[in-house]
């Protein structure tokens, strides 16, 4: 069949649909959708039955599978799928509907991605944005109840925009009078940065290592941190407000902060380490238990409880990453070493995080993070010639590519991260971050076209799951003595 004949059979197709759906508008005034949805099954039957006798070898499945398939394709599409079709033109015009059956290719689409594996472009996904953003128009128009075209448009731009006047005013009330959610908002927006990261390091593979990457990263942000603070000390001085007394550094403050960023260097050597003497998956399982380790030591050592809530979200999400990366797993007798490496990883993350916690009632984010980033690169700088063969990337693109990693990855994703545990306990913020590997695999899908199937788009929603229910839980709220 040439192009020109499908075009206008599609096009017939469309005519006959639009058709359908007006026909169902008037009926449903008389009839319920069993009654209608009974005459379109039967009346389809005995039309296309004759037609499949003369142009069909075999009408009927020959196998159990093959009548299966049959059944639930009648139950789900035909009784679910055009039964709800049939009921939602008694409560929206037949425009409406229409209008939302355009999102029908965009879902074949992405099942056939989850399904096939067959690719979608980045094309697709824009597309995808367009028709959600005109159906919102759509739907949130007075057109819904069958008003006259003509009204309908002219209410369209008026209803859309005092609708998202108040959405606006009321999430930045909440936003800003609420902590927990301030610092929930944060942690999200900090997990695009965080997620990215292996991707972003993986272009630099060509050029240097990944201790490479980390140091060139954590001088940067080093130097970015320490602008920030010396600005930050400017303002206050030619403010005109009472100059906040600042308190000085104690030992135990200093101590905290060299600790802190001991921590954060020693996961990430022992993290590039056990990449080198186990699998990718094994590393990414292991490294990610720090939640059990936060929470642990926030309840033995800091005397903190957590309530119901927070301990079923924590086990769901845990329970979720572990199966998001167990089928990937390889177990092995010369792995143990790249194994104990990545348990060890997640030790130091716990620590990490909570030795955060403890310093945000004392110290800006700024301040943590230039003595964080510091820290890493006077304890790397002696030790990197020894472990890198080259330590400069040796084109722009290497160079461009390690300072977005460091504006972005660390300044703004650790940063944010280190923000929100002035607002959210530490043991909320090591589940929320288990939602990593699960991002990371989305983007390497999106940049390197790497498999995602079934099983971890399922993980990932038992994870998120699992957020929902720690974040929601009263463990959740972390109160700081940090000012906005």
């Amino acid at each position: 069949m040439n192009v020109s004949n499908q075009t206008k059979i599609a096009i017939a197709s469309a005519v006959f649909l639009s058709g359908y759906l007006l026909i169902v508008e008037k009926l449903r005034t008389k009839f319920s959708p069993a009654t209608i949805q009974l005459w379109i099954s039967a009346i389809a039957a005995l039309v296309i039955l004759p037609i499949l006798l003369f142009t069909q070898d075999q009408v009927f499945p020959s196998t159990v599978s093959g009548w299966l398939w049959v059944i639930s394709l009648a139950v789900v599409c035909q009784v679910l799928g055009h039964g709800l079709l049939t009921y939602s033109l008694a409560k929206f015009s037949s425009v409406v509907v229409s209008l939302v059956h355009l999102l029908e290719p965009v879902f074949s689409g992405i099942f056939a991605l989850i399904i096939f594996s067959e690719k979608l472009t980045f094309s697709n996904w824009v597309g995808f944005a367009v028709v959600l953003m005109g159906l919102y128009l759509a739907i949130s128009s007075q057109a819904v109840v069958n008003l006259p075209f003509q009204e309908s448009v002219k209410t369209i731009v008026n209803t859309f925009i005092k609708s998202m006047t108040t959405k606006l005013l009321l999430l930045k009330q909440q936003f800003f009078e609420t902590p927990a959610l301030l610092g929930a908002v944060s942690l999200f927006v900090a997990l695009i940065p965080i997620s990215l990261a292996p991707s972003l390091a993986k272009l630099c593979e060509q050029e240097i290592g990944a201790n490479a990457v980390g140091f060139h990263r954590s001088w940067i942000a080093a130097v970015v941190f320490g602008l920030w603070n010396g600005l930050e000390a400017l303002r206050r001085k030619q403010s005109d407000r009472q100059p906040i007394e600042q308190k000085p550094f104690t030992k135990q403050d200093v101590w905290l902060l060299l600790a802190m960023g001991t921590a954060a260097t020693t996961s990430l050597l022992l993290w590039a380490w056990s990449l080198s003497q186990t699998s990718v998956a094994n590393v990414a399982l292991l490294s990610n238990l720090n939640p059990l380790f936060v929470a642990a030591a926030g309840y033995l050592l800091l005397g903190r409880r957590f309530d119901n809530r927070f301990v079923i979200g924590l086990v769901i999400a845990l329970g979720g990453a572990i199966a998001f990366e167990l089928h990937k797993m390889q177990f092995a007798t010369d792995q143990i070493l790249g194994d104990a490496l990545a348990f060890l990883t997640a030790i130091f993350i716990a620590t990490y995080l909570l030795l955060i916690e403890q310093l945000q009632t004392r110290f800006t984010t700024a301040t943590i993070m230039l003595w964080r980033c510091g820290v890493t690169t006077m304890f790397m700088l002696p030790i990197l010639p020894f472990i890198e063969e080259r330590l400069f990337p040796y084109s722009w693109m290497g160079w461009f590519f390690i300072i977005f990693q460091a504006l972005f990855c660390q300044v703004l994703g650790q940063g944010l991260i280190t923000y929100s545990l002035s607002r959210l306990s530490s043991g909320v913020v090591a589940v929320t971050l288990l939602l990593n590997p699960a991002l990371s695999s989305i983007f390497a899908w999106f940049i390197f076209s790497e498999q995602v199937g079934l099983f971890d788009w399922a993980t990932f929603a038992v994870v998120l799951v699992g957020i929902y229910l720690a974040q929601s839980s009263q463990s959740t709220i972390q109160i700081t003595n940090e000012g906005s």
